[in-house]
């Protein structure tokens, strides 16, 4: 593996940290499309799929390859693939199509077996794709006459998720033209080696103190990730949303990367911090206090045996909320931090929104209690973030 140094001034989503997994399946796919031959990769979500080939696409490819990408969802039709590729499409002789000549186009389709089946439970997109596959070519809709067009040099890369949750098994017909390699779950080691690699060179000013804690702080993530992957989170029907992956490793780690060099000089400020993000990126997904209880356990348990810190000395107010909207608005760098006095919380929530009030018509008379400034601070914690969509739950009239 090259060595890889991480480029600060890349915002968090843009750092791609190459593994052994990631830099071999970049190779072999590329042999695959310079000999023609189709790719597909499955494999669960989170373990870098459509980033690698998109990465491969992007940079490593010669230059007589150009790339189309389409990103296939439940509603996606056949017309709709068809119109968008016959738009790229060039017209070379009398019922020949295909990309410039001396080019070839590369189409890279992402969630490949999302469409919905139809009634017959043939997945049409799937299908175009088929008739390529066999004959070369599909039929021209626009055209009265609706001549056979036969396309040339296109190359398909597809990823898709596992089947289950609106994703569906592929037939085989469309299977037997691909070359198929599996993404599996990345090793212990290579999640290890990506999140330490990118957190150091995160917090490369901050104390020695704080640096020698990485270690041990990327162990304590991991173990905590697979204790709630394996543990009693289990989705059940009414916790059908309890499916954790690599991604929310990840957003443990967005956050921590937010600390600030002045606030968090010791190891208990930025478990605090941890803990927190572990909150957020789990626990905020937990429907009962059960639930809640039994993850703040194993945080507090990873805290002790790691770091020998018990509960009172991590929680130096009743809950741990970190949040960059304590100075105001207008302040030109903002600093995520903990905000220590509550009261002094549900003030500053109150001020924001007397100044809403003051600028608009239809005025929002709300009661800020603690609770509702808590969840304003987790919203505002998820928008924040690139790539930050938030889906609130709850039941009708509590106040999402």
């Amino acid at each position: 593996m090259p060595e890889y140094n991480v480029d600060i001034k890349m915002s968090y989503n843009e750092i791609l940290v190459p593994t052994v997994d990631s830099i071999r399946m970049k190779y072999f796919t590329k042999l695959l499309v310079m000999n023609g031959k189709h790719a597909l990769t499955p494999g669960p979500t989170g373990t870098g799929k459509s980033v690698n080939i998109a990465e491969l696409l992007t940079y490593e490819l010669p230059e007589e390859y150009q790339t189309l990408a389409i990103t296939f969802s439940a509603q996606t039709s056949a017309n709709q693939t068809q119109d968008y590729l016959d738009d790229k499409f060039e017209k070379r002789r009398k019922g020949v199509y295909g990309p410039p000549i001396g080019k070839k186009f590369v189409i890279f389709i992402d969630d490949l077996n999302m469409p919905k089946k139809e009634e017959y439970g043939a997945q049409p997109p799937l299908e175009l794709l088929r008739q390529w596959m066999d004959y070369r070519g599909w039929y021209d809709r626009k055209d009265k006459e609706k001549p056979f067009k036969k396309i040339e040099d296109i190359i398909f890369i597809a990823a898709m998720g596992p089947p289950g949750g609106g994703r569906s098994v592929i037939t085989q017909r469309l299977q037997r033209h691909f070359n198929i390699m599996t993404y599996t779950d990345l090793q212990d080691e290579s999640i290890h080696t990506i999140f330490y690699t990118i957190i150091n060179a995160f917090m490369y000013n901050f104390t020695n103190e704080i640096k020698t804690s990485l270690d041990s702080l990327c162990q304590m993530t991991l173990r905590v990730y697979n204790q709630v992957l394996y543990g009693p989170l289990k989705p059940t029907p009414n916790k059908s949303h309890y499916t954790f992956n690599l991604r929310d490793i990840s957003r443990i780690f967005q956050g921590l990367c937010n600390a600030n060099s002045k606030l968090c000089q010791m190891p208990v400020q930025l478990l605090r911090m941890w803990i927190h993000e572990n909150k957020r990126v789990f626990g905020d997904r937990l429907i009962d206090n059960t639930d809640r209880d039994w993850l703040e356990g194993v945080l507090i348990e990873e805290c002790k045996t790691t770091f020998g810190l018990e509960k009172k000395e991590l929680f130096n107010s009743s809950r741990i909320i970190f949040g960059d909207y304590m100075q105001g608005i207008d302040v030109d760098t903002r600093i995520y931090q903990q905000i220590e006095n509550l009261k002094d919380f549900v003030t500053k929530i109150e001020e924001y929104l007397e100044e809403y009030n003051s600028s608009v018509k239809n005025q929002m008379k709300l009661v800020m209690f603690l609770d509702a400034c808590d969840h304003v601070s987790r919203i505002e914690r998820v928008i924040r973030q690139p790539l930050g969509n938030a889906l609130l739950l709850g039941v009708g009239g509590s106040g999402r």
